[in-house]
């Protein structure tokens, strides 16, 4: 009998343990680096991958600005008696200006220097980082072991730039609470958090 009854104490114990440490999640480490977003079929890229984009790509700026000033040239060249014409590249020009989509040069996003990072304080159950060019802050708590539960999110009030940026921590803030499933990346490249309309790439 006295037997049985360390058992079931033993028992009890290894249950309880194996529970506690489910509740720590999967994720590993304290301090994560945010990749990108995904939300409404978009993929937002984070601060650091938009210079590391725009690095990677700025061999092709020189050649671009000739092959457009070639173009320019070619068409200027065949409108230069059209008064009308003129008028109207004018115009377009004017619209380019104007037009909020307008993407911002591959030489000033790849001079960005911001870091977006996500940290978990385990102690306090309190998830922060940097975000744009904005601290935030929010709660957590695990619902088991590849769930995790965030709310309360809030961050300072910093106007970014360029828009890009602005971008990007606008939609991490105003979509981040919620209730996450966490997978990781083939290979160990890092965790896909998913609430059903945002999923967050991080890597350490």
């Amino acid at each position: 009998m006295r037997a049985f009854r360390y058992c079931f104490i033993l028992l009890s114990v290894l249950i309880s343990g194996c529970y506690f440490f489910g509740q720590k999640g999967v994720l590993d480490k304290n301090r994560y680096l945010i990749v990108k977003l995904e939300i409404d079929d978009r993929v937002i890229l984070s601060p650091q991958e938009l210079a590391n984009k725009a690095k990677r790509e700025g061999g092709k700026i020189d050649e671009g600005k000739k092959n457009s000033y070639d173009k320019f040239a070619q068409s200027q060249s065949s409108r230069l008696d059209s008064i009308n014409a003129d008028f109207e590249q004018l115009k377009s020009i004017n619209d380019d200006y104007d037009d909020e989509s307008h993407e911002t040069p591959l030489d000033e996003l790849a001079s960005i220097t911001l870091v977006s990072t996500m940290e978990f304080d385990r102690a306090q159950d309190v998830i922060y980082g940097r975000v744009g060019c904005n601290d935030y802050t929010a709660k957590f708590f695990w619902q088991d072991n590849t769930r995790i539960v965030i709310s309360g999110a809030a961050s300072t009030r910093k106007v970014c730039s360029p828009k890009e940026v602005t971008d990007f921590q606008d939609s991490f803030i105003k979509n981040f609470d919620g209730i996450y499933v966490i997978t990781q990346i083939k290979n160990n490249r890092g965790f896909v958090l998913n609430n059903g309309r945002l999923r967050i790439y991080i890597h350490q």
